[in-house]
């Protein structure tokens, strides 16, 4: 019997998934669309790879992550029907906007190099990689900050700071969402 519920619960909350990608797929396709044209404006010139560039980039990040925030919060309150399976489906579009921020701070971190090796691991002429920019974006979102990676230079603390700032607005913002009562 238990094991019925849970796999209803789950198909139905993969059919809310389904239904919300469906229905906000033009401001998935636009979001994901201004990414991919900053990528390509990155790559071809490069007078945008420096500081300002940084900082193009993290207007970028919260722009897409509004748009997408904005658009997740009207389906939940406007378009739902289902109230059992509205929790468990934030949960899940939580989980996808913060791989997708993540992602998006790692491809900064990568394309940027504003993030070295601390001391201890400068001493052994350790070079970061691409691993490591995904690393840094993951441990600089979830605010721990183990300190074998740091921000090298003025523009890497502020971009760092605007990722510790945003994925905290993030958690809280999503969480109070779904806590809060919705129609």
């Amino acid at each position: 019997m238990a094991a019925t519920s849970v796999q209803t619960i789950a198909t139905r909350s993969f059919r809310f998934i389904l239904r919300y990608f469906s229905r906000e797929r033009q401001v998935l396709i636009g979001s994901l669309s201004c990414l991919v044209i900053w990528a390509m404006l990155v790559c071809t010139f490069p007078f945008l790879s420096g500081n300002v560039g940084l900082f193009i980039h993290s207007a970028v990040i919260l722009i897409v992550y509004a748009t997408l925030f904005f658009s997740i919060a009207h389906y939940l309150r406007f378009d739902s029907n289902d109230s059992s399976i509205e929790s468990l489906g934030c949960v899940v579009l939580y989980c996808f906007v913060s791989l997708l921020l993540i992602l998006l701070f790692a491809l900064g971190w990568a394309v940027f190099r504003n993030f070295g090796p601390s001391e201890l691991l400068a001493r052994r002429a350790y070079v970061p990689n691409n691993i490591d920019a995904l690393y840094f974006a993951c441990v600089g979102f979830s605010t721990v900050g183990f300190g074998d990676l740091v921000p090298i230079n003025p523009a890497g603390k502020l971009f760092l700071s605007f990722q510790a700032l945003l994925s905290s607005v993030h958690l809280v913002a999503f969480f109070a969402f779904l806590l809060t009562k919705r129609k």
